[in-house]
């Protein structure tokens, strides 16, 4: 039967959707919604004009600025807007080494990057890379932990190393690396070198739901956040700097954002952001227990279930709400289409033309070659329940066996 045959005889379901797809995207929590609307209704002005009604909205954007900021534990730090995680990405790669060239006059340093990184700071390394750089990747094994040895013997042996940015809970596989561990090492050689180098960026994009972003406990220099992560706005992310960082700018214009981030402000995400984050730290601990318990009750019983099964990444150390897994001689494709007509939402990582770069190119780094199937990747939603996945649970056994009848 063919694959439109397939998805054909399946009925589409008329139960409410399961979103099992938090790791591209969330929902907006009902709170962070009200504070966005209510702000929209009330205010319009732009930051930077010198009338009551632009002065409000400076007031406003640097209220969100500092909410987040103390949600991160340090108020001395600097905090970018910016449009999405991949711009926040971004600004710290550039940033950060063309401070370095400019005062080094055009000289090149090294970038040490893990192979697991999020494509918003694979491309701009790549991009560094043709002009120059020297680059470092760091492996991993197949449950995708990270060889902290190796790190630092890079670390010790170059002194030439101008960053070092790591996924702080990999949105793939949900594999949480010692984050703290390795900022502490990366401080004690600054202090050892007498140097500000290497800078420690992290890509944090996944975190907030579930681990601690205290940035005196992580050590790190440089954090990406983004709303869309975190039951917060969809448009909007942020660039965490510590205090006595300096970075260059690539998009300029009007000197917003301390000069590093030109162009109108969007209060209302900030706001919607500083919101999120905040929700984040109350909820987090009674969600991450819930979720945990969720997952590994359906990760169970889909391996009871489904003979041959791969599970993707580790068992602990794990994101609370991820789960990745590869069913063999099912195309992960086919199980996304059909689940979806049922009434799911996932996540698939094989390669067609939307996801050729996502999850393939992360098994191919696990194992050395990606599964043929590639994998579906689910990321629970805080409001599911035991009895979604069980619904879910069923819906995929059935089209396993369908499948694997033809």
């Amino acid at each position: 039967m063919s694959l439109f045959n397939l998805l054909k005889s399946n009925q589409k379901s008329t139960s409410p959707r399961i979103y099992l797809d938090t790791a591209s995207g969330t929902g907006i929590d009902q709170e962070v919604l009200d504070a966005i609307t209510t702000y929209q209704a009330q205010s319009f002005g732009n930051p930077s004009s010198l009338h009551q009604e632009g002065n409000r909205a400076k007031e406003d954007l640097h209220q969100a600025r500092q909410a987040i900021l103390d949600f991160l534990g340090d108020r001395k730090g600097q905090l970018i807007f910016t449009a999405s995680g991949t711009e926040a990405n971004n600004l710290a790669v550039f940033g950060s080494v063309w401070v370095y060239e400019k005062k080094q006059i055009r000289a090149k340093g090294s970038i040490v990057t893990s192979s697991l990184e999020h494509l918003s700071i694979v491309k701009p390394v790549e991009n560094l890379a043709s002009r120059g750089w020297s680059t470092v990747t760091i492996k991993v094994d197949e449950k995708g932990e990270l060889d902290f040895s190796s790190l630092k013997a890079v670390l010790e042996a170059r002194l030439d190393v101008v960053l070092i940015s790591l996924i702080y809970g990999h949105n793939e596989i949900g594999t949480v690396w010692p984050i703290a561990d390795i900022g502490q090492f990366v401080e004690k050689l600054r202090i050892k070198r007498g140097s500000v180098y290497p800078l420690f960026h992290i890509d944090a994009c996944q975190a907030p739901r579930f681990l601690d972003l205290q940035v005196a406990k992580l050590k790190v220099d440089l954090m990406t956040l983004n709303g869309s992560k975190v039951y917060g706005p969809k448009g909007v992310g942020a660039l965490y700097v510590k205090a006595g960082i300096n970075l260059e700018p690539f998009i300029l214009g009007g000197g917003q954002e301390g000069g590093l981030r030109s162009g109108t402000e969007n209060v209302a995400g900030a706001i919607g952001l500083a919101r999120a984050l905040k929700l984040c730290a109350q909820k987090k601990d009674v969600d991450n227990l819930a979720l945990v318990e969720k997952r590994d009750w359906l990760e169970q019983e889909l391996i009871k279930a489904i003979p041959g099964i791969v599970i993707h990444g580790r068992s602990t150390n794990r994101l609370p709400h991820n789960l990745n897994f590869t069913v063999p001689e099912v195309e992960s494709e086919l199980l996304l289409i059909a689940l979806d007509e049922l009434g799911f939402a996932v996540s698939t990582g094989s390669a067609c033309s939307l996801n050729k770069d996502r999850d393939n190119r992360i098994l191919t780094v696990l194992y050395g070659q990606a599964p043929k199937e590639a994998s579906v990747r689910l990321s629970l939603d805080r409001k599911i329940t035991k009895k979604d996945l069980q619904q879910f649970l069923t819906a995929i056994i059935k089209i396993i066996n369908r499948q694997r009848d033809m």
